[in-house]
């Protein structure tokens, strides 16, 4: 199994793919506006002991919630959210030095390459590590991420990156901040172009600073979400202190991410209104992201194939996160039960190599699991149906209904990992539903692929959305080329 990293997507290009194919277009204004289909988000989980609820406002008068307006895990777990007044809140900061460029370095390193041609460098960039406050499962934890900035000569808001990276390993010594250009190539990216960029490493991804005292919760939404989040919060508060030209204009967010990241996207825009009603996405762009984790899981189970292990690791990463009050051994063969979980945060690329030798789906999963899978019948093993379901984009109790956030969403007709049917049934959703989404899938690429061969194709989509040009909402029924 092929885990993506991050530094091809840096030197990537692709003729600009048209929409066509649909047998439904309607052109849609873009626009800041967040929140669902004329679904009411949930009543706000009591914040406090006294029954504080989540959505209201502060006795000093504040506007806005004090508390996140959402429901906690719906599998079993009991906590209460933590105020939002102290999220974001900056611990600890400093220079990155090495990966604060001259935007003549940086569109150096694209021509060098032949892609100078692609992406417009207009900006040198400088690049912070920071440490801030986020919260998980009503503890208090510190996180890191990049903040990165372009140097402007005079006063201006910008628009905003919410750059959510790939999956880059599981534990601290993966995270981007710990110091390789995979890391930090997206956040320099998108600040050269004129965005002030928040990138976070994700909870259990501690790139400098003090270790993280947990397994990095990989494709679980809810804390990766509500990190994402935070790091927005982060963003706007370190450019205060430090009294930067160019500050984030948190009403012109675009959430942007690929693989895990585009997972990532989905759910940052998602919790965004009962978490941060402060942000406004224009808009989202999810590159080969997983959205249907059980009909993935049916998929990994009954076809050998990149998904098959991907899912254990998914498995392990819900079970940590919920507790692990569930048996393993359930689902997962005792062998692969016994070691994962304590060899998964040491992998920074393929987990496969620290895992015993796996040739079959029966290698990994147990009987019980892959005749669920088989029959389609997953939703009989509880609680690991309701761990899947509740970090699946469209089934999510936590924040009930769609986002109108308008989509681009890329898959590759060959990708094996992030298997694109699911995707696209999800995308036919919300395109029911009147949800402005563009949906690309690549003829005959795979996962990596299809996410390199639509780089400028992502980057033109942002900032046209940024512009406020009109959206052509559309789907495309079949795979068309992408790239040259």
């Amino acid at each position: 199994m092929t885990l993506l990293r991050t530094a091809p997507l840096l030197l990537a290009t692709c003729g600009l793919l048209a929409c066509s194919g649909s047998d439904k277009s309607t052109d849609t204004a873009a626009s800041g506006t967040d929140g669902t289909d004329g679904t009411d988000g949930t009543d706000g989980t009591d914040g406090t002991d006294d029954g504080t609820d989540g959505g209201d406002g502060g006795d000093d008068g504040t506007d806005g919630p004090t508390y996140p307006d959402m429901a906690a895990s719906q599998c079993g777990e009991s906590y209460d959210y933590l105020p939002l007044d102290d999220m974001g809140r900056i611990v600890e900061h400093e220079l990155d030095a090495g990966f604060s460029l001259p935007a003549a370095a940086v569109q150096s390193l694209l021509d060098a390459q032949g892609y100078g041609d692609a992406i417009e460098v207009k900006y040198d960039v400088s690049l912070h590590k920071v440490r801030y406050i986020t919260q998980d499962r009503g503890r208090e934890l510190e996180v890191t991420g990049y903040v990165s900035v372009p140097v402007l000569d005079e006063p201006a808001a910008l628009p905003t990156v919410l750059w959510l990276h790939p999956t880059m390993g599981f534990g601290d010594d993966c995270a981007p901040t710990s110091g390789d250009l995979a890391g930090a190539a997206f956040p320099v990216l998108w600040a050269a172009q004129g965005y002030v960029v928040a990138a976070p490493d994700y909870i259990g991804m501690a790139g400098w600073g003090a270790p993280s005292e947990e397994l990095h919760p990989w494709i679980v939404a809810e804390p990766t979400a509500i990190a994402s989040l935070d790091s927005l919060r982060a963003t706007a508060a370190l450019t205060a202190e430090l009294e930067t030209a160019a500050t984030p204009d948190l009403s012109q967010v675009l959430a942007f991410g690929a693989s895990q990241g585009g997972h990532a996207a989905l759910f940052a825009d998602h919790y965004a209104r009962a978490y941060s009603p402060e942000v406004d996405f224009l808009g989202v762009i999810a590159a080969i992201p997983v959205t249907d984790i059980p009909a993935l899981a049916t998929y990994g189970a009954t076809t050998e194939s990149d998904a098959t292990l991907a899912l254990a690791g998914g498995i392990v990463t819900m079970w940590d996160w919920h507790g692990r009050t569930a048996d393993l051994e359930a689902v997962l063969q005792p062998e692969i039960a016994a070691v994962l979980p304590e060899v998964l945060g040491e992998a920074c690329d393929d987990f496969g190599s620290l895992v015993p030798d796996v040739e079959t789906a029966a290698d990994v999963y147990t009987e019980t699991f892959l005749a669920a899978a088989a029959e389609d019948d997953l939703d009989s093993l509880d609680p690991w149906s309701c761990y899947m379901r509740e970090n699946s984009l469209l089934m999510n109790t936590a924040v009930p209904g769609l986002s109108t956030t308008p989509k681009l969403v890329i898959t590759g007709s060959d990708d094996t990992l992030a298997w694109a049917p699911p995707v696209r049934a999800d995308v036919e959703t919300r395109w029911e539903n009147d949800v402005p989404v563009e949906y690309i899938e690549c003829a005959g690429l795979g996962h990596v692929d299809a996410a390199v061969s639509t780089l400028p194709l992502m980057v033109a989509w942002a900032n046209a959305r940024v512009a406020g040009e009109p959206l052509s909402a559309c789907i495309l029924n079949d795979p068309a080329p992408c790239g040259d």
